[in-house]
């Protein structure tokens, strides 16, 4: 795993952690939008960590009920009252997803990278068949 990658998996883990967990006054915060966001969260950072084809929508989905959630707590919904300020957890679920999609974005150059040096250098080994 790149350090890249473990930091948003990191940094998603302990989103999740804060989103059921208040600090001041110390309690826990078991509403169902909180649980669904520490959970959206937690699954998300699995699948991040996994660096599976199916990686980046579930991150992507885990980022986008963060942002919802901070917006519907800040619109006063029942059930959901999340630590601190509202809306920054949609700062936090946008900044989630920005930083999944450069992540993804710089994965697919690399493999476009390893690609075309490989083609280079079947070219000039004089290999008609390509890289193996």
């Amino acid at each position: 795993m790149r350090s890249k990658t473990a930091y948003l998996v990191v940094m998603m883990v302990m989103m999740g952690c804060f989103a059921v967990v208040r600090l001041n006054p110390t309690g826990l915060l078991l509403h169902p939008g909180n649980i669904a966001v520490t959970a959206a969260l937690l699954i998300g950072a699995v699948a991040v960590a996994l660096k599976r084809p199916f990686s980046l929508g579930v991150g992507l989905a885990a980022s986008a009920i963060t942002a919802i959630s901070g917006v519907l707590c800040a619109k006063g919904v029942s059930g959901f009252v999340m630590p601190g300020y509202p809306l920054l957890w949609s700062v936090i679920g946008l900044y989630i997803a920005f930083r999944l999609v450069i992540d993804h974005q710089q994965t697919l150059r690399q493999q476009t990278d390893r690609r075309a040096k490989a083609d280079l250098a079947a070219r000039n080994t004089g290999d008609e068949n390509g890289p193996a």
